[in-house]
């Protein structure tokens, strides 16, 4: 008898002491930080800016909720490291710094060229940081981006930064952006990291009334210029009620900044790399140069690549297979029917070879293997010591690129003759 009861109190000690929450905090015990934001500062220090929403208990019990605050505070300081800022910040704020959910991490132009590897490595250290969050580089200071954010979105910034991304993805103007695969990229031989290009617009109806846009260096020659996929984040002649604009692609090697990609060479980028999702193209008339096409372009299904080795020399051996839906016919000609759709799919498959190889000789010159070939590459040498003394950097820059696009045309719209006028009587 005795011996149950013992074992009954023991089973009831070790229920209770199972279902208390030792050590938590309560919501609106602890300040959440938006948006984490580094720009250069004097010497070696950095200057850490981060947007704060204030919780209430009243709000709490979805992450939604627990993330719409009274208002939003942005706090900055200047420190030598990125701990010792939060340090600094937390010496002003009543609440302790949380950042399990932090939304994005912004770098400016001037602190990516510099090195944020260091950075990178002390935030995968911290207990709170999810992988999951987006990085960005601003162009200009990243503290402006923030003020961006939350000057119109000051209630719910976070679901602001959210939709912002899912939207993204159907666009194709920006590549993924997760810290996830930009950090794994970083230590990992056989791909760079990228980053999202992410600009401000303070002004609520104009980009920047003293702005002229340019075509960037290195575009097609027979580029239209009112194409937005020509340009970056912050340069589109675009007016409009937006705090922030996402467009183009950070290029790094290693974990410093080298390079710019604009929207159309980010579509191109994310297309080797068979992360494309859907966007909308614009390509010349073959017809009627002046005129233009649009197509809805779609990813059938993963690039085939195949790396080999001849000679000394690399070959990157790409097939491309993509969906094109007709959007946009804007000369009188009728390519929807079946004896032109051909001659469509050609325009399409030059305009996306033309761009791929665009975005493939700038990353050469760049040094850094954005596509991740080098990951294609690793069977070519016997085991890991030999792969590991291969110069992989100096075999993307002198390799060849055999590109291979395919795209077919299986949705022309519910137009199946345009050039068809039925007159009354």
């Amino acid at each position: 008898m005795i011996k149950r009861i013992l074992i009954l109190l023991t089973l009831i000690f070790i229920m209770l002491s199972l279902a208390g929450c030792w050590g938590t905090t309560e919501i609106d015990e602890a300040a959440y930080p938006i948006v984490l934001g580094i720009d250069a500062g004097p010497g070696r220090n950095l200057i850490l800016s981060m947007a704060i929403a204030n919780v209430t208990a009243s709000n709490s019990g979805t992450e939604e909720k627990l993330l719409t605050g009274v208002r939003t505070r942005v706090f900055s300081t200047t420190a030598p490291g990125l701990f010792a800022g939060l340090n600094i910040i937390n010496s002003i704020l009543e609440r302790q710094i949380n950042a399990s959910h932090l939304k994005m991490i912004v770098f400016s132009e001037a602190f990516a060229r510099r090195d944020i590897e260091d950075i990178c490595d002390g935030l995968t250290r911290w207990p709170q940081f999810r992988r999951t969050i987006y990085i960005a580089v601003a162009q200009g200071d990243a503290k402006r981006v923030i003020d961006a954010i939350m000057t119109p979105n000051e209630d719910n910034p976070a679901k602001f930064l959210e939709l912002m991304m899912l939207t993204q993805g159907y666009i194709g103007y920006t590549p993924r952006g997760q810290f996830l695969k930009f950090y794994n990229a970083l230590k990992t031989k056989g791909e760079e990291p990228i980053a999202i290009l992410i600009a401000p617009r303070i002004n609520r109806f104009q980009v920047n009334p003293n702005q002229i846009p340019e075509l960037p260096s290195g575009a097609p020659s027979n580029a239209n210029i009112k194409d937005p996929g020509n340009f970056t984040a912050g340069n589109p002649p675009l007016t409009g009620d937006g705090p922030i604009q996402l467009m183009g692609t950070a290029v790094f090697h290693r974990g410093q900044m080298v390079d710019k990609l604009t929207g159309n060479e980010t579509i191109a980028m994310s297309i080797l790399r068979g992360e494309f999702n859907r966007t909308f193209v614009t390509a010349p008339d073959p017809k009627v140069p002046e005129q233009i096409i649009q197509v809805n372009l779609k990813q059938s299904k993963k690039p085939k690549i195949t790396i080999e080795h001849h000679g000394g020399n690399y070959i990157a051996k790409v097939q491309v297979n993509l969906n094109a839906d007709i959007a946009e016919i804007s000369a009188d000609k009728s390519y929807e029917l079946p004896k032109y759709l051909p001659l469509l799919e050609q325009v399409v498959q030059r305009w996306v070879r033309h761009q791929c190889l665009l975005v493939f000789n700038k990353a050469q010159k760049d040094g850094s293997d954005i596509f991740g070939f080098g990951k294609h590459a690793r069977w070519l040498v016997a085991d890991w010591p030999a792969w590991q003394k291969l110069d992989w950097n100096s075999a993307f820059q002198k390799m060849d690129l055999r590109l291979k696009v395919n795209v077919h045309v299986n949705q022309t719209g519910l137009i199946y003759n345009k050039t068809v006028v039925k007159e009354g009587k």
